[in-house]
C-alpha cells in the first residue's frame, strides 16, 4: 500500500497553528464509553444520507476572523479528495455515536443534534478520534523535520471542548534524541520528561485502532471536472486566505495522457498544491513552501526551497527537501532531507549542517543521496500559470 506523503510541520508553523488549535477547541470533559446497548439507528441514517450528498452540515467559514459566518455544506464540498474514509465512534459520552470522516488533508467528527447535523470538531490530517479505557477524544500528532506536536482535545455531551496540551519539542542540536538540551514547549512550561510522559500517556494501542470504512462520495467523467470542482471547493471552505493572488497551471508529471493540476496559493501555511486524478480518483499534496520541481513525464517531482527562496521562506534557520513520485495517481514521498543556515552580517546566508532522513551527512552526501532518486539538472518548474476565471475557461474548453 502506498505511504501518504508526509506533511511536515516547521517548528514556525507550530507556533502559527496553534491559536488556530486552541480557538477550535474550546473546553470541557469528555465521558464515559458508548454503551454496547445504545441504539443508533436513527443517528445512521442521517448520517447515510450525508454521506449520499442528500443533506448539509453548517461549517464555519473563517472562524478565526468571522465566527459568526456560517454556511451549508454537502459532503463533497468539505474534502480534497473524492474518496474519503469514515467510521462511528461516541467520544463526547452522550451514548451515540458521531459520524467520524477523513481523507488525507482534513477530518471532521459529525453529530446529530436537534434532528440536524452539526460539527463537533474539525481539525487537520494529524488529527484521529480516540476512545481506550483511559481516553475519549481527539488526538492530534505530527512529526517534523526537527519538532514534533501533541495534543488531545476532550468533548462533551453540550459540544464544550477541552485542550490537553499541546505539547511540543524542538531538536536543538539536531541529534534527532529527545534530550535536555532541546527545547520543549506546553502549557505552563514542560520539561523533557513531561513531554515524554505525555507522549506515552497518549500512544493510541493497536487494539484500539478504529474500523475505517472507504466510500466515494464524488464522481467525475474526466479530469477537466474534477479539476474545477477542486478549484471550486478550494474557494467555498476558505483554504485560500488569498484567492486572488492564487495562480494555476497544467502539468506532465507522469507519462499519461491526463495532466496533474499545479495550484499556487500564495498563501503561508498552504503554499503549493498539486493534484492527480487517475481512474476517477482525486488525489492532492500540499506543500507549505514554495519551490516545487519536476522531470517532465517522468513522475518524478521535489521541493527544495533553499533553491530558490533567499527571502526567508525558509523558517528556524532550515530549508527542507522532499522528493515524491507519482505513480498511478498516487503520492509518494520517496526521499527526505534538509539543510541549515545561518545569516551572516550583510544578510547572505551560510549552508551548514546537511541532514538525509533524519540523520546528519556531508554536504557531498546529501547531494549524492538527491541524485539518486532524481536528476534535478532536468527538472523544471511550471511556466505559464494562469488565474482563476483564465483555469476554469481553460477547464470548461478541454472537457467539450
Amino acid at each position: 500500500m502506498p505511504v501518504k506523503p508526509k506533511r511536515h510541520l516547521s517548528g514556525y508553523l507550530i507556533l502559527l497553528l496553534l491559536p488556530a488549535v486552541l480557538f477550535l477547541t474550546g473546553f470541557g470533559y469528555a465521558g464515559p464509553k458508548t454503551s454496547p446497548q445504545a441504539d443508533n439507528s436513527y443517528e445512521r441514517r442521517i448520517y447515510e444520507r450525508f454521506l449520499n450528498n442528500e443533506i448539509q452540515v453548517m461549517r464555519k467559514v473563517q472562524p478565526l476572523y468571522d465566527p459568526d459566518d456560517e454556511q451549508p455544506y454537502y459532503i463533497g464540498e468539505l474534502f480534497w479528495d473524492n474518496d474519503i474514509e469514515y467510521c462511528y465512534l461516541d467520544i463526547d459520552g452522550d451514548g451515540r455515536e458521531e459520524l467520524h470522516i477523513r481523507d488525507s488533508g482534513a477530518y471532521y467528527a459529525i453529530k446529530v443534534r436537534n434532528q440536524t447535523l452539526e460539527i463537533l470538531h474539525e481539525g487537520w490530517w494529524i488529527s484521529e478520534p480516540v476512545k481506550t479505557d483511559t481516553l475519549c477524544g481527539v488526538l492530534f500528532h505530527e512529526t517534523s523535520y526537527t519538532s514534533e506536536l501533541i495534543g488531545f482535545i476532550t468533548v462533551d455531551a453540550e459540544g464544550n471542548k477541552d485542550s490537553t496540551g499541546p505539547y511540543s519539542w524542538y531538536d536543538e542540536n539536531r541529534n534527532g534524541i529527545v534530550d535536555e538540551t532541546d527545547t520543549f514547549n506546553g502549557r505552563g512550561g514542560i520539561d523533557r520528561t513531561e513531554f515524554l510522559r505525555f507522549k506515552e500517556e497518549h500512544t493510541i494501542p493497536e487494539e484500539y485502532q478504529l474500523p475505517w470504512q472507504s466510500r466515494r462520495i464524488k464522481n467525475f467523467a474526466n479530469w477537466q471536472d474534477a479539476y474545477a470542482d477542486f478549484i471550486h471547493t478550494l474557494h467555498v471552505t476558505g483554504h485560500l486566505p488569498y484567492p486572488e493572488e492564487s495562480r494555476y497551471s497544467l502539468v506532465y508529471l507522469d507519462a499519461d495522457a491526463v495532466p496533474e493540476l499545479y495550484i499556487e496559493t500564495g498563501g503561508v501555511s498552504i503554499n503549493e498544491i498539486i493534484v492527480s486524478f487517475y481512474n476517477g480518483k482525486v488525489r492532492s499534496i500540499n506543500r507549505y513552501r514554495a519551490g516545487m520541481k519536476y522531470l517532465d513525464r517522468q513522475g518524478l517531482l521535489y521541493n527544495d526551497t533553499g533553491s530558490i527562496s533567499h527571502d526567508h521562506d525558509g523558517d528556524r534557520g532550515y530549508f527542507p527537501c522532499n522528493v515524491y513520485r507519482l505513480s498511478k495517481g498516487t503520492f509518494t514521498e520517496i526521499g527526505t532531507g534538509w539543510y541549515e543556515y545561518q545569516e551572516d552580517e550583510e544578510g547572505n546566508l551560510l549552508y551548514e549542517g546537511y541532514y538525509w532522513e533524519g540523520s546528519p551527512v556531508t554536504k557531498s552526501v546529501y547531494e549524492m543521496r538527491l541524485r539518486g532518486l532524481i536528476d534535478i539538472r532536468r527538472c523544471v518548474e511550471p511556466t505559464t500559470r494562469y488565474k482563476e476565471k483564465e483555469i476554469r475557461k481553460i477547464l470548461t474548453q478541454d472537457s467539450r
